[in-house]
């Protein structure tokens, strides 16, 4: 009988030990369900932040630039400037981002190898390399990709893509992450970004107290992309077989299995699949810690109860209901954790396992917290919020400081329609229409708008959102979330930027101003259309080569140099001061669109490249013809008014020599005076035509002017040159003076004709002809001061002859010959061009 009773009793001893240990068990399997659900949340808001980070980055105007240029370009140098600027600040995270143009035509082909515009790990100015460098390792679930599967699933998608492992050859082990860049409704590139396997073990790592399993997480192809114990050792490694088998199955999104880690550990692993890629998330606890209290307990159930029965039955039955009772406050905390409810103050339970499960629990709860308060610390220096749209409700949440974009309070902008009175008038109407593309069953459910909001206080700010709509199986919308971002910043910066380069663009064209830049290492050179037009080439080629420039300078010019080589030999010295750094230069170059000779001004500066040393000249252009010209004319001149000034004073000094010594006074003053003005009126003749010569008709008009109505004037058109102007005007003068004392000027009804003519294109002939005059008997019996002044002007002055006939007696006819030296126009005898022509 005491049989019939002990045993019973030990039998149900030993049960309730099993029950209790199971539920353990159960509650340390949860805990480990749980541990894995916070390590892929933890993991996909890392790559939810690169793909905002991206987003954010694909807003870039420079990334249109790039596109438009390639390579090299300013505007590939600007965007690789704020790609590098983005893997800084987030060095542990990124390893590198690219930039691919989308390849023409419809389709991708499987066997493109793209070529990136821009690689942060490739220097400014190199071209980037083939993405088919990279290899992927070998995976045990499906095909190994061809490279540029990442770019080319972005393209056919057009949807962010998450890459499997691969292995550059200078990034090393990298998760590729590919947003493809819309521009309208066409896709003009792939933003790329490589997140460090590394840093993933560390987010891991982070969620997970110390001692409490090991957590894996596998890509597509079953193979290891980063564990937190050990930390990178097995990176590009296969998987273990449980998950390998879960990835066969990728519409499998969780599950719990007993399997073997790859240092041969029995484990209870959790397996959950993540949102933005079907990468497994793997944690698992040794089955040893969780299935430990179970055989200790069976265990000390059946040496108690073969010890005392009875003892052990009622040590049985007490501990079997103080742990139940913890078992289901384990339970229900696990449950409200579930829910995201906070967990209520409990006294430390007695039961050390228990104890570490809630421990574990409470471990993973902050880690949560933590994880979350990183995320919203983050969001809010970067001006981003995040939103979820419940449509069925409509009920707008998000993060916290989401309402603050809007300049709101938190909880002010609970639905659509008071979130679209937030926006400014002008743009409800595009924000309103992009929500209901959104939600369409029949479009790709994308939610993109950029739009003003107005705040109370007037503020107008710009933000850029962008979401993704979820529907039920009939279409229905069923929710819609997604990212805002305040873009106030760049949209005034670009605008400033647009209105900079439109003035700088005015400010060139109108003065002519060609700007130009040249690699010092490689020899590529970026010009301005101004710079085309200066050197008379075509814009639609590529800038010149050093050699073509150097063959365009004129030979005289040669010693000169381009200013380019002249500083290239400057920046050999590592150590430039700012007078080697910044040079100008003036030479003459044959235009080869013209044949024309232009004069070039050009000023240039060397800048320094990352490292410090010299990397690249910058300089501009101007044509400086008109003033080189300008300069040359006015020194010309200046020679000659002196050359003239001194020939005047000959002249003068001739005029005095040759007065008459006998003469009174009055009369000497006179008759220099005359000569003097007549002197001063062709001098005055020539400044008017910048001593480039004088018209003969106008000089013998502004001599005979005092006798107008007396005197006849023709001939052809002849000009005179600026040495014989004086001469001349002094011979007609002289002329004039004589017939108006003893020829036909002398009577009121005298005339004189006085016609000329170019003989032989060699002569000038001068006929001056006088009628109606005093009866002339014959020449004169001396000669008088006029005469002589005539004989000196025309032989010694002119180069000349003159002749008198004093036969006819109706009048004086004299004839000057001025040779063809003295005439602009008429060359010497026997040259080509000819005023009879």
């Amino acid at each position: 009988m005491v049989l019939a009773v002990t045993l019973p009793l030990v039998v149900l001893g030993a049960g309730l030990v099993v029950w209790a240990a199971e539920g353990r068990r159960d509650a340390a399997l949860e805990a480990i369900g749980a541990t894995a659900h916070a390590l892929q949340t933890a993991v996909d808001r890392e790559l939810d932040l690169t793909v905002a980070a991206l987003e954010a980055l694909s807003t870039s105007p420079s990334l249109d630039e790039s596109l438009a240029s390639g390579p090299g370009s300013p505007g590939a140098v600007a965007f690789r400037d704020q790609a590098l600027s983005l893997v800084a600040r987030r060095a542990a995270s990124l390893s590198m981002i690219w930039l691919i143009p989308a390849p023409a035509g419809d389709g991708v082909r499987e066997t493109l190898v793209p070529v990136p515009v821009v690689n942060t790990l490739v220097q400014a100015g190199q071209a980037p390399p083939a993405l088919g460098q990279a290899r992927y390792p070998p995976r045990p679930v499906g095909a190994v990709p061809t490279p540029g599967a990442a770019f080319r699933a972005a393209i056919e998608t057009g949807r962010v893509h998450v890459g499997d492992l691969v292995q550059g050859s200078v990034a090393g082990w990298t998760i590729a992450v590919t947003l493809p860049v819309w521009r309208g409704d066409r896709i003009v590139g792939v933003l790329g970004a490589g997140i460090r396997p590394a840093h993933l073990g560390a987010v891991m790592r982070a969620e997970l107290a110390a001692g409490a399993g090991v957590a894996a997480l596998v890509d597509r192809g079953g193979v290891i992309v980063a564990r937190t114990v050990p930390e990178q050792a097995d990176t590009g490694r296969p998987a273990a077989t449980g998950a390998i088998a879960f990835q066969r199955n990728p519409s499998v999104l969780e599950a719990r299995e007993a399997v073997s880690l790859l240092e041969g550990t029995p484990v209870y692993a959790h397996f959950r699949r993540l949102d933005l890629a079907p990468f497994a998330l793997a944690y698992g606890a040794p089955r040893a810690l969780v299935d430990g209290p179970l055989n200790s307990a069976l265990l000390a159930a059946i040496g108690g109860g073969l010890a005392a029965l009875g003892l052990a039955a009622a040590a049985a039955w007490w501990f079997g209901r103080r742990l139940g009772a913890e078992v289901a406050a384990l339970g229900a905390d696990a449950l409200r954790l579930a829910k995201g409810r906070p967990l209520p103050d409990r006294p430390a339970s007695q039961v050390r396992e228990v104890e570490a499960a809630r421990g574990a629990l409470l471990g993973s709860t902050a880690a949560l917290a933590a994880s979350e308060a990183r995320f919203n610390r983050a969001v809010a220096a970067a001006r981003m919020g995040t939103w979820e749209w419940d449509a069925i409700a409509n009920r707008l949440t998000g993060s916290p400081g989401r309402e603050a974009l809007y300049g709101r309070a938190p909880g002010s902008l609970p639905t659509r329609e008071a979130l679209l009175e937030a926006v400014h008038p002008e743009d409800q109407g595009a924000v309103a229409a992009a929500g209901r593309r959104a939600t369409d069953p029949s479009g790709d459910g994308d939610y993109v708008a950029e739009f003003r909001t107005v705040w109370p206080d007037g503020t107008i700010r710009w933000l850029r959102t962008k979401g993704r709509a979820e529907f039920a199986p009939d279409g229905t919308p069923v929710r819609m979330s997604g990212a805002v971002v305040d873009v106030t910043e760049r949209r005034l910066a670009e605008a400033a930027l647009r209105d900079s380069e439109r003035r700088l663009r005015l400010a060139q064209e109108a003065a002519g101003i060609g700007v130009w830049e040249r690699d010092l290492v490689t020899g590529e050179a970026i010009w301005s259309v101004q710079e085309y037009r200066l050197h008379g080439l075509d814009p639609a080629r590529p800038p010149p080569s050093l050699a073509e420039l150097r063959a365009m300078i004129l030979a005289p010019d040669q010693p000169i140099g381009l200013l380019s080589d002249r500083l290239r030999e400057a920046a050999a010295d590592s150590a430039l001061d700012a007078e080697a750094a910044a040079q100008a230069s003036e030479y003459r170059i044959r235009r080869p669109d013209t044949g024309a000779i232009r004069w070039l001004q050009v000023f240039g500066r060397v800048l320094p490249g990352p490292d410090g040393r010299p990397a690249r000249v910058i300089g501009v252009s101007l044509d400086v013809t008109e003033r080189r010209e300008a300069e040359e004319r006015q020194t010309l001149l200046a020679r000659e008014v002196d050359h003239r000034a001194k020939n005047a004073l000959a002249v003068a000094l001739s005029v005095v020599q040759l007065a008459p010594r006998d003469a009174p006074p009055g009369e000497f003053a006179a008759a220099v005076t005359e000569r003097i003005a007549a002197m001063a009126r062709a001098h005055s003749l020539l400044a008017e035509s910048g001593w480039s010569g004088a018209d003969f008709g106008t000089l013998a008009e502004g001599e005979l002017a005092a006798h107008a109505g007396h005197v006849t004037l023709a001939g052809p058109p002849v000009r005179l040159a600026a040495a014989a102007a004086q001469p001349v005007a002094m011979l007609l003068h002289e002329l004039a003076a004589n017939a108006a004392r003893h020829g036909a000027l002398s009577q009121p009804g005298g005339s004189v004709a006085l016609t000329w003519e170019v003989t032989g294109c060699d002569t000038l002939r001068l006929v001056w002809r006088e009628a109606g005059g005093p009866e002339i008997t014959g020449p004169p019996s001396r000669s008088g001061f006029g005469s002589r002044l005539i004989a000196s002007l025309t032989r010694r002055q002119l180069g000349g002859s003159a002749s008198f006939d004093w036969s006819d007696p109706a009048g004086l006819v004299g004839t000057v010959q001025v040779p063809a030296a003295q005439l602009v126009g008429v060359p010497p005898a026997g040259g080509q061009e000819s005023l009879c022509a």
